[in-house]
């Protein structure tokens, strides 16, 4: 099967968060809805799309940035998590072909590096480990890890506040007797000025 990459262009916005939302391991975090947040200016966009017969088969949300003197190519900084995208129904032999010409592509243009950030196993809708094998083999290795978790939900409230630590409990009665209220909400503005004063305490 012949797979083909070339770089994202605005055109492609639509099919691109269509792509990511019927992934298998796309986050809000690969969306362009999500990435056009940043100004344009402040990163160097390299994205790029692989496609089969004119459908995409996976997406790479990146930047160049310069480091010592080399062009690196790496996950898009503004995002938690990167690396690509790619569909439920991915065969092995796919996987390698995408990091193949990944691989191929850099080598073209001139990129010296390429670090990118995988996207954690609990992301995912079926569990697949191909693109992790097939960038090991095409010579690539982890820089770091790092530690991933996620909270089980039950299918009660009550059962859900039972896995609260006693104090979290306490401040939530608190909450409660004091009268706050949560609830869906569509008043965006009210929410945003909420978002920005806490960002403001908690990370200046």
């Amino acid at each position: 099967m012949s797979i083909t990459i070339r770089r994202f262009s605005s055109p492609d916005e639509k099919a691109w968060d269509e792509f990511v939302e019927n992934s298998n391991n796309g986050t809000l975090f690969h969306t362009r809805k999500f990435l056009n947040y940043h100004p344009e200016d402040r990163f160097m966009d390299h994205s790029l799309i692989f496609e089969t017969k004119g459908n995409i088969i996976s997406v790479l949300p990146a930047v160049i940035q310069k480091k010592d003197g080399n062009q690196v190519l790496i996950s898009h900084p503004g995002a938690s998590v990167g690396s690509c995208v790619v569909p439920e129904r991915l065969s092995f032999s796919q996987s390698l072909k995408i990091v193949e010409i990944l691989s191929e592509y850099a080598k073209l243009n001139k990129l010296n590096k390429l670090c990118l950030t995988q996207p954690s196993i609990i992301y995912q809708r079926h569990i697949s480990q191909y693109m992790d094998f097939a960038f090991k083999n095409e010579g690539y290795y982890f820089a770091y890890r790092e530690l991933s978790s996620y909270l089980q939900l039950e299918n009660t409230i009550e059962n859900n506040l039972a896995k609260f630590k006693s104090t979290h409990r306490t401040a939530l009665r608190k909450a409660e007797k004091l009268g706050v209220d949560i609830r869906l909400s569509d008043d965006f503005a009210t929410f945003y000025s909420i978002l920005q004063n806490n960002l403001s305490t908690r990370h200046n």
